[in-house]
């Protein structure tokens, strides 16, 4: 947050810098005009006529010295926010809430969150389907999937050579988890809310959906979670960030001798990650400026 302040105040000072440059070529033309022997009321209109509207210039100097917004978003941590923890876990967030706010049917949606969970019960909506409760949607196969997923990567977390003593990626790592699973289980009420909204005029149409849907899912949430495995341990285990600068050394076709590896380093100084076929590796204080 500091830095996007400090960025903040170097961009306001580029734009007041062109204020001040203006002011000062304005003020040395009225000079010059008055030291020929104009009034000052008439050396300022001279001047006004001879330099022009400032706006006229404002824009094009603006960009010159990066006082426009493509500036701004120079300035700005960018780089630094895409390798931030927090950017995977606000994206789950603003997606779950996305699909909560554009679902017409949010009320029935969190009904069947609600039925969901072991203490949920007491629903006496319109019936949806038959042999289902009342006015909700089966969650029970979304929650066998990622039950299953969080299984095993719990399994990981706990297992993993390279998160040994590494609380914070742990940390990270279950609740990357964790709204995964939350996400992916309000996915599968919208879609089942999509295809059972209405009867088909096809009842076959309809189960072939049913069980392509089923299958892209499965896959979906496969995809996903090796997205989560790999998010996890390309991070440095003090400050979470993505490591940077890979450098492969070696060649994937020997096994034993000069086997592949690649290495990362924490561009906060925390140390190297080193990535071969038989595992991974972090030495501490080995980065590219070392942390004090």
């Amino acid at each position: 947050m500091r830095d996007c302040f400090e960025s903040l105040a170097a961009w306001w000072n580029r734009r007041s810098r062109f204020a001040e440059e203006w002011r000062f070529h304005r003020d040395r033309a009225i000079s010059e005009f008055e030291s020929l022997g104009l009034t000052r009321r008439e050396a300022r209109r001279i001047a006004r006529c001879r330099l022009g509207r400032r706006s006229r210039y404002r824009r094009e100097a603006l960009r010159e010295i990066g006082g426009d917004l493509p500036g701004l978003i120079d300035l700005l941590p960018v780089a630094r926010l895409k390798r931030s923890p927090l950017l995977v876990l606000c994206c789950l967030v603003l997606g779950t809430a996305l699909l909560l706010v554009l679902n017409p049917q949010r009320g029935q949606l969190i009904e069947s969150l609600r039925a969901a969970l072991p203490f949920g019960r007491g629903l006496r909506n319109q019936r949806l389907i038959p042999l289902t409760p009342a006015g909700i949607v089966p969650a029970w196969f979304a929650l066998l999937v990622w039950r299953v997923a969080m299984a095993v990567g719990a399994v990981r977390l706990l297992r993993d050579p390279f998160l040994r003593n590494c609380g914070k990626l742990r940390w990270y790592g279950a609740l990357g988890l964790i709204l995964s699973a939350l996400f992916g289980v309000v996915a599968w009420i919208s879609i089942m809310q999509f295809l059972l909204a209405s009867a088909w005029s096809w009842q076959r149409v309809q189960s072939l959906a049913l069980i392509l849907a089923t299958l892209a899912y499965v896959l979906a949430a496969a995809a996903s979670q090796r997205l989560w495995w790999r998010d996890v341990i390309r991070r440095c285990p003090s400050c979470v960030e993505i490591l940077r600068m890979p450098i492969v050394r070696g060649s994937e076709a020997n096994v034993l001798l000069r086997s592949a590896e690649v290495e990362s380093i924490c561009l906060q100084g925390h140390g190297t990650a080193t990535h071969d076929r038989w595992g991974r590796t972090f030495q501490r204080g080995r980065g590219l400026f070392p942390a004090a």
